[in-house]
């Protein structure tokens, strides 16, 4: 039996972060958090609130694709592991930046 597609609400629920800049889009929409009286301010607060979108999105996508990557080489036998060493500046002769870019944490938690 073909399994029912779910819907945007139920979908969204899964990912509350990018919920939360849906229901944004939709306050102004409704105009229930602010009154906005210009096109021209508008088309601002959408540019950004799209922008957060799509940050928002790209960071989920890559946070999943991270976990199914880390569930398949885990399920897999005879493949040792390695973590990259994430340090900062001043522990690091090349001069890195010092943040995880996977968890995005400082090497020597500052």
């Amino acid at each position: 039996m073909e399994e029912r597609k779910k819907s945007l609400a139920e979908r969204l629920e899964q990912y509350p972060r990018l919920r939360a800049r849906v229901e944004e889009m939709l306050d102004l929409v409704e105009s229930r958090e602010q009154e906005v009286e210009k096109a021209e301010e508008a088309e601002e607060i959408v540019g950004k609130q799209l922008q957060q979108i799509g940050q928002e999105t790209l960071q989920v996508w890559a946070e999943n694709r991270h976990e199914r990557q880390r569930r398949y080489w885990e399920g897999r036998t005879g493949v040792s592991r390695k973590e990259k060493n994430y340090r900062c500046k001043s522990h690091s002769n090349d001069g890195g930046a010092g943040l995880n870019p996977i968890e995005g944490s400082h090497c020597c938690s500052r």
